[in-house]
């Protein structure tokens, strides 16, 4: 697994304590599709968008990574709640919680705790990350 545009778009390095994980399930605020869509699983700067100091490596890795959290027994309800009121804030926007595990190479996930939400994790993706990476588990409606 390699993460070549990690080394060239930035001389942070955003892959210090990242972890591969395989066998444990994540979550991720989608779309309203039936299944994940490639655009669900862009990240920031993917989109182009970038944090105004670029020297600034915390930010530059978050904007790199994709936003994801770990989806377990003592996580379900947390992470249900975080997404709900987060739709509250943008009616219209993206409407299901994409419960999931990431294909051997498709990235490496980092703890990326921010305030108000402590188990916050980044998704880094692979140079060979595709949506074919994401192995849907479960589709949920956010009402």
């Amino acid at each position: 697994m390699t993460f070549k545009y990690l080394e060239e778009e930035t001389e942070c390095d955003c892959l210090n304590e990242a972890f591969e994980d395989f066998s444990n399930v994540y979550a991720r605020k989608v779309g309203k599709a039936s299944t994940p869509k490639e655009r669900d699983f862009k990240t920031h700067w993917e989109r182009g968008k970038k944090p105004d100091n670029l020297e600034d490596c915390k930010a530059v890795c978050s904007y790199m990574g994709l936003s994801v959290h770990p989806w377990n027994d003592n996580t379900k309800e947390r992470v249900q709640d975080h997404y709900t009121e987060s739709c509250k804030i943008a009616p219209g926007h993206k409407k299901k919680i994409c419960v999931f595990k990431v294909a051997t190479n498709g990235g490496k996930f980092k703890h990326t705790p921010i305030s108000n939400d402590e188990i916050h994790h980044d998704l880094l993706k692979s140079d060979q990350f595709s949506i074919e990476s994401i192995l849907p588990q479960e589709m949920i409606a956010i009402n």
